[in-house]
């Protein structure tokens, strides 16, 4: 009798904790899968790449990206823009040497690139290119611990070239920010550009390439640098294109009469 009385008070304790410990289990598991959850959602919104433009006179909407940008710890940035000045020359430039002497370049890619003849260093033409230095003092405020890979891209460059580096470059580490230091529409008034920007807006969502390599200064200044991030951010996925700026040099300006520059800026994300 004394061990039938026992063994239910036995019972009667054990309950209690094994439901106890199975809401814990159920609650650790919710936990869990609420972490995993925002974890998956993080990887998701996590941004691979970026359209900015290179005028200081959109500095403001220039270092309110590069804040957004910050929140996240990129190692590795690929500064991808126009050959302005040097129109002759049909090869894809890179620099060892910054004009910002605390910014670091990713030198082990560099010597990778040029091994396989797909660039040419040129620290002359890359030290007057603004699509690139304009960039310095922010890359060296928000990431001064990543190397810097810049790319100066031709206005008609070797497209069997620009493929391997296509392909080389979406195998970067995943902490790999990717930049288009593009200009839009030129020389309009706001109201014309920013109509521009509308269809430009429109194909980069649509990842219409052969409609960007259509466009010349009235709609931006360089389609194969878009074209190539473009390129990238399919192949990784990340093919939702987040508006962060839509305008124009005459807004910034407040000089509504006159004639100038838009510019638009995004965020590519999975």
């Amino acid at each position: 009798m004394k061990k039938t009385i026992k063994l239910a008070l036995l019972v009667l304790l054990l309950v209690p904790v094994g439901v106890f410990l199975i809401k814990q289990q159920q609650q650790l598991s919710k936990i869990q899968g609420v972490k995993t959850a925002i974890e998956e959602n993080q990887q998701q919104n996590k941004i691979d790449g970026i359209i900015l433009p290179h005028h200081n006179l959109a500095k403001a909407i220039i270092i309110d990206s590069y804040q957004k940008l910050s929140q996240e710890q990129f190692e590795l940035i690929v500064l991808i823009g126009p050959n302005h000045f040097y129109p002759k020359i049909g090869e894809i430039i890179s620099s060892k040497v910054f004009d910002n002497a605390q910014l670091q370049t990713a030198d082990w890619l560099i010597n990778t690139l040029l091994d396989n003849d797909l660039i040419k260093l040129n620290q002359t033409m890359l030290a007057s290119e603004h699509s690139i230095l304009t960039h310095s003092d922010y890359l060296n405020e928000f990431f001064p611990e990543a190397e810097i890979l810049p790319l100066v891209i031709p206005v008609n460059p070797d497209p069997n070239k620009m493929r391997t580096i296509r392909d080389f470059l979406v195998n970067l580490p995943t902490k790999t920010l990717f930049i288009a230091s593009v200009d839009f529409a030129h020389n309009l008034s706001y109201l014309e550009a920013l109509e521009n920007n509308q269809e430009s807006l429109e194909a980069i969502q649509g990842f219409a390439y052969e409609k960007i390599n259509s466009f010349d200064d009235q709609h931006l200044d360089s389609p194969k640098s878009i074209i190539l991030l473009l390129e990238i951010m399919k192949e990784k996925g990340s093919t939702n294109f987040q508006v962060l700026h839509n305008t124009h040099s005459a807004l910034i300006d407040q000089q509504i009469n006159s004639l100038g520059t838009s510019y638009l800026i995004g965020t590519f994300q999975q």
